[in-house]
């Protein structure tokens, strides 16, 4: 009779440690977060700043990967009335003039963090690249 108490506590004893070490991996696993794209980002720095129209909206770093862009007339921001993109820095190559200093696309040929800031108006919104205080 005493073997079979035994048996019992050793199946217990396994049972908490299972149940304790799964707990510690769901924790760790659920403070998990992917990073998110540099456009998405942008993105929602423009939704933020459409539903404030004329206030500066700002990151301190956003991270692009080598082989975005962004199109002012894309799809993806069409909802945004996104008009123009401003590039103040080396990292990004912008083209497709829309008027001075404003493109229409501006591509990532490298992995940058960089600064961005989003600011709207009636006529429209206008991202910044390489500044956090929309000029």
């Amino acid at each position: 009779m005493q073997g079979q108490a035994f048996s019992t506590f050793k199946i217990l004893i396994g049972a908490i440690f299972a149940i304790t070490l799964m707990a510690i991996v769901y924790h760790m696993t659920s403070q998990f977060s992917p990073p998110f794209s540099g456009v998405s980002l942008t993105k929602d720095l423009l939704t933020q700043a459409s539903n404030a129209p004329d206030i500066c909206f700002s990151r301190k770093t956003v991270d692009f990967e080598k082989g975005q862009a962004i199109w002012i007339d894309a799809e993806y921001f069409s909802t945004l009335n996104l008009t123009c993109a401003v590039n103040r820095t080396g990292a990004v190559s912008c083209s497709i003039p829309n008027g001075p200093n404003c493109y229409k696309r501006c591509d990532f040929r490298q992995a940058v963090s960089i600064p961005i800031s989003a600011k709207c108006s009636i006529g429209g919104c206008t991202i910044f690249f390489g500044t956090q205080n929309c000029a």
